[in-house]
């Protein structure tokens, strides 16, 4: 998810991608407390595959403040689940297409 971190003034806005840990309910349960995440993958397409379900879940949560992230707090969804699902299936073609250009 995005989170919008205030840094020094009250100007400084900091955008950064933040994870977090769900429950079954979509409740939060924990979050990183780094200013960034960066995407790790075991290989290439593993790594593209972490990019691409930050780059998802990006787009389909509205972002939050980092100072009110609370355990059991449930997050505003952007976009339906159907277009959650085509944003998904979109990244896995174009994962297959980069896998496929591998060989």
């Amino acid at each position: 998810m995005i989170r919008v971190s205030q840094i020094g003034e009250e100007a400084d806005v900091c955008i950064s991608m933040c994870e977090v840990y769900l429950d079954d309910q979509d409740r939060l349960v924990n979050w990183t407390e780094e200013l960034a995440v960066a995407p790790v993958g075991n290989d290439v397409e593993d790594l593209c595959l972490s990019m691409a379900r930050m780059w998802v879940d990006a787009m389909c949560w509205v972002p939050v403040p980092s100072d009110s992230l609370a355990v059991g707090m449930e997050f505003s969804r952007a976009v339906d689940q159907a277009t959650r699902n085509d944003l998904a299936e979109f990244i896995e073609r174009g994962g297959s297409l980069l896998k496929s250009g591998q060989q």
